[in-house]
């Protein structure tokens, strides 16, 4: 019988261990390898689909892309035109025409918006809009009811609001009905669509007034 070294058993075992070390290491640059491809799989995949949404708007008609301008303009303008990064605390008071009315408190609402400092206040649609004596209608009575005021459409959950065909606004945050019936609108909604001078003071209460070249 062959007498065998008595630090063999060692040498196996550490040699073992060795070849499990480079197994897992080996696994493990595998895996790294994998990760690589499929995020390179994965970023020809956005470049393909960037370049197939390309393709479609270059082919879109010549309205459909105004129409897609006159909207990502009105982003612009209603962003510059309606938003305070810095709007003072509300006090609760909605002031139309020099009167207090009664109606629900105003509240800041964060935009749905990649924005994040976009804020809007949110103010009740019907007891303004009575004290003006504005007429409106609704139109539907589905989940996502349409109203109409003038020659502007807007629909409760969505941001945009019709003045026309393929003419519009698109706001930061979506006009929407609370459980008790009352619908909330951006405070911009009476400046920038039914043309209204409106202001929040310094004390926070919400003015609307009606412009003196429309009387």
């Amino acid at each position: 019988m062959t007498n065998l070294p008595a630090d063999f058993e060692t040498s196996c075992v550490h040699f073992k261990e060795d070849a499990e070390l480079k197994a897992q290491e080996d696994l493990k640059e595998k895996k790294e390898v994998t990760k690589k491809q499929v995020g390179k799989e994965v970023i020809i995949l956005i470049i393909l689909a960037v370049l197939l949404i390309a393709q479609q708007i270059i082919r879109a008609d010549l309205n459909r892309s105004r129409q897609r301008a006159d909207e990502l303009a009105s982003i612009v303008v209603g962003f510059m035109e309606s938003i305070d990064l810095n709007p003072p605390e509300l006090s609760g008071e909605i002031i139309v025409n020099n009167i207090i009315i009664d109606a629900p408190s105003p509240f800041y609402a964060r935009g749905a918006s990649i924005i994040a400092l976009s804020h809007y206040a949110m103010v009740p649609f019907q007891p303004i809009v009575k004290e003006l004596n504005l007429e409106y209608e609704v139109l539907d009575t589905s989940r996502r009811p349409r109203v109409r005021i003038g020659n502007a459409t807007f629909t409760i959950g969505r941001e945009f609001v019709s003045t026309g065909q393929n003419t519009g606004r698109l706001f930061f945050s979506a006009p929407y009905i609370d459980d008790n019936g009352t619908i909330f609108v951006p405070l911009a909604f009476f400046n920038l669509i039914l043309e209204k001078n409106t202001n929040i003071s310094d004390e926070g209460q919400i003015i609307i007034e009606v412009r003196s070249d429309t009387h």
